[in-house]
């Protein structure tokens, strides 16, 4: 038997893989009315924001297609795994990301965190700045050790 968080769960993970602008009916239905949001580049709190976001979200993108490929539900928070697909300046493009949720004591996701890299995905985007991003991520990243050909 499934506990009240599970059940919670699995509808956000159908309302996010069933994401649409139609999908906005259903605000009501899975967030508290003082939702407090927050991810790489939005912030709201409440419904009325969350759905704005929501809505410039389905402006900017298209084709988007999220798939969910993994889940915990807990007790202080629970958690999804996500890919999300989608196309943006005619070309198709992919991030995976996390998200967090807790449930108010009538079931209803009152806290949400989003967790993906919007470095190269969202910031890259632009001539310049992706520019200077990648030169950044080249200068940091730790570089490959050179085998010296003995174990």
């Amino acid at each position: 038997m499934k506990t009240d968080i599970e059940l919670q769960l699995e509808s956000y993970i159908q309302f996010l893989t069933n994401l649409s602008e139609s999908s906005m009916d259903h605000l009501e239905r899975l967030y508290d009315k003082s939702i407090d949001f927050r991810d790489p580049i939005n912030s709201a709190v409440g419904l009325r924001q969350l759905e704005a976001v929501y809505l410039d979200l389905f402006k900017q993108l298209k084709q988007i297609s999220i798939q969910v490929t993994g889940q915990v539900a807990g007790v202080s928070g629970s958690f999804i795994h996500w890919d999300m697909s989608y196309s943006f300046r005619r070309k198709k493009r992919n991030i995976e990301g996390i998200t967090m949720i807790r449930l108010n004591n009538v079931g209803k996701i009152i806290y949400q965190r989003d967790y993906w890299d919007a470095s190269h995905s969202v910031y890259g985007e632009f001539p310049l700045l992706g520019t200077v991003i990648r030169f950044i991520h080249k200068l940091v990243c730790v570089k490959p050790v050179k085998s010296s050909g003995t174990q």
